[in-house]
């Protein structure tokens, strides 16, 4: 069992710290969200689905952006369950290729990437990625 006293006492400054609970948290629950998909299904199937950015209660300006086929409110309420803190919703958006939109997206932040699919960026810049990246995907699949 961690000690999460400690976790509430460190600053969302020292970065090192904060590096080390996010892989406490990762470590908690499965960074891939599997639980409405078959084993035949891999990220690259998933034709309509939706790209979120969540936010967590430890974390002012850190984002988890993903993707899933379930309703991102409903997926973000299964990984509060899951960790400490609460995760929030601060953006999401159904498209078609949500993960092509989400490794995009990982592609632009990889210099603010914390652990696996957590970001050092605010929640409006994540979003204004998210909105981009569909206009763009689409496009690109049709050619």
């Amino acid at each position: 069992m961690h000690n999460y006293s400690y976790v509430l006492k460190i600053g969302y400054n020292n970065r090192s710290k904060c590096r080390a609970l996010l892989k406490i948290i990762g470590s908690i629950y499965p960074m891939k969200n599997t639980e409405n998909t078959t084993d035949t299904t891999t990220e690259k199937d998933i034709a309509l689905g939706n790209v979120y950015v969540m936010t967590h209660s430890f974390f002012s300006d850190v984002v988890k952006i993903g993707c899933t086929t379930e309703d991102p409110q409903e997926y973000a309420k299964s990984l509060s369950a899951k960790t400490i803190g609460e995760y929030s919703v601060a953006f999401s958006l159904q498209c078609n290729n949500p993960c092509k939109v989400k490794k995009q997206i990982k592609k632009y932040l990889d210099a603010q990437e914390y652990v696996n699919e957590f970001y050092q960026v605010s929640p409006d810049v994540a979003k204004k990625l998210l909105k981009r990246e569909t206009l763009v995907i689409p496009s690109l699949s049709s050619f």
